[in-house]
């Protein structure tokens, strides 16, 4: 099991990675910082000032310095001071010029989860200069108006003269559905007796169990998980899941730990974006109170395993949720198979050498996977229209099956032998969301 409290490198967007400044990324922060200085400073006092990243790095241990590389160019600097246990602030600078909103948006939607729920902040003060027009725009979408306002900042991480919004967020009010004010707080004390002592007593019979289910608590980390369930991503036993979390969607370690040779520069940036979207339903969960379910489509070896997972909270007798119970089972397969067989009869197999295109096979190997319309229409990122038309006008002539049927064109085409292997394209796990909640939930983070 991989060591979470170790420094790594969070992926962020493609070309894009965040990881620790270091004392020899003296070249990287110096040009950052002319670079800063001459677009955005008033009185660039400093420009000419050589740049030493060590005394930033020398700060108290309750600090830390983050640097985003885009294209191995250092295009945001983070410097993140914790005061007390729960509390940080944070100052965010960004060339934006060089990156384009929906990466901007990405990393500070993840500068925030990693505050939360990496150092387990449960207030942040967040500070961005004004220039930086587009990471303002989604600050001021995301947190209420008057949790921002813009003065100017003598503690700013170059020391210059601009003038700085600052936002107020707490953990409760991040992505939840209460904007009137923090909630209660949390009892963890409270929390972790209830889970000891009702939890844990109710689970640990069926660790051995021939099922898929796991425990996440509040921090979103597995506690306890049947064997079946660490098997299923090639694990020997229960133990080894223990405090493991799609909170660490952005690690890169993690990502190569789980995905072995499946993980590379083409299937990194669906991998991240599926680990996330996992986290959020997991969020989800954790504050609207309310279960949920989706399809979990995962690739392998011999083929596709899909399962039809739920989160479902689990409430303390205060009616806190305290953490998630997940069961999977696996998903319906194949529910063509056997029927319209009688069908092909009438119809010769005897058939030239098909060719097929890339989303010809797509569409036919999730068909014959068990996949409606619907479900390929969203794995694939197209309309469910556009999937029918490739089944009436591409696929059933280069079968010569009668337009739209789709029961026989998956019948006849697994009795030619297709398809010979998955197709490359679909080689990245994804997610299928049906509750009409959840996506509207998800549909209005964005994120």
């Amino acid at each position: 099991m991989l060591d979470f409290t170790k420094d790594t490198q969070w992926y962020i967007a493609r070309n894009t990675y965040a990881r620790k400044v270091m004392a020899t990324d003296n070249a990287f922060f110096a040009e950052f910082y002319s670079k800063y200085s001459k677009l955005y400073d008033p009185k660039p006092t400093h420009i000419d000032k050589e740049i030493d990243v060590c005394p930033f790095l020398a700060q108290d241990k309750g600090s830390l310095i983050i640097g985003v590389y885009n294209n191995d160019k250092l295009v945001s600097v983070i410097l993140i001071k914790k005061h007390g246990i729960a509390v940080a602030k944070i100052n965010l600078l960004i060339l934006e010029e060089l990156l384009n909103e929906a990466v901007i948006i990405d990393i500070i939607s993840w500068l925030i989860d990693y505050s939360f729920y990496d150092l387990y902040c449960e207030k942040i003060s967040t500070i961005i200069p004004e220039h930086c027009i587009q990471a303002n725009k989604f600050m001021h979408e995301l947190v209420l108006p008057e949790r921002g306002e813009l003065r100017q900042e003598d503690d700013s991480i170059l020391g210059s003269s601009l003038r700085y919004w600052h936002y107020y967020l707490t953990e409760t009010l991040w992505l939840g559905t209460n904007l009137e004010g923090d909630s209660i707080r949390f009892d963890y004390q409270k929390a972790d007796n209830y889970i000891r002592n009702i939890v844990f007593p109710y689970f640990n019979p069926g660790i051995k169990a021939r099922m898929y289910s796991t425990v996440i608590d509040y921090n979103y980390k597995v506690i306890v998980a049947t064997d079946a369930s660490a098997k299923s991503i090639g694990l020997k036993s229960a133990e080894q899941i223990l405090g493991a979390s799609y909170k660490y969607y952005s690690r890169i370690d993690t990502a190569n730990w789980y995905f072995g040779q499946f993980y590379n520069a083409k299937t990194a940036d669906l991998i991240h974006r599926y680990a996330r979207m996992i986290f959020r339903i997991q969020q989800y969960v954790f504050k609207c109170a309310t279960p949920a379910s989706f399809i979990d489509y995962l690739p392998y070896d011999k083929g596709i395993n899909s399962y039809l997972v739920t989160f479902s909270p689990i409430f303390d007798n205060s009616q806190n949720v305290v953490a998630i119970q997940s069961i999977a089972v696996e998903y319906c397969q194949n529910p063509y198979s056997g029927m319209g067989m009688q069908m092909i009869d009438s119809y010769s197999l005897e058939v030239p050498e098909i060719r097929l295109s890339v989303r010809e096979e797509e569409v036919l190997y999730l068909l014959l996977s068990g996949m409606t319309q619907e479900q390929i229409a969203k794995l694939l990122s197209i309309k469910r229209p556009t999937v029918a038309a490739i089944i009436r006008n591409q696929l059933c002539p280069k079968f010569n099956i009668p337009a739209g049927n789709t029961k026989l064109i998956v019948d006849y085409a697994r009795a030619i032998g297709l398809p010979k292997t998955i197709p490359q394209s679909l080689w990245y796990p994804s997610v299928i969301i049906h509750d009409a909640n959840l996506a509207k939930w998800i549909d209005r983070i964005k994120f």
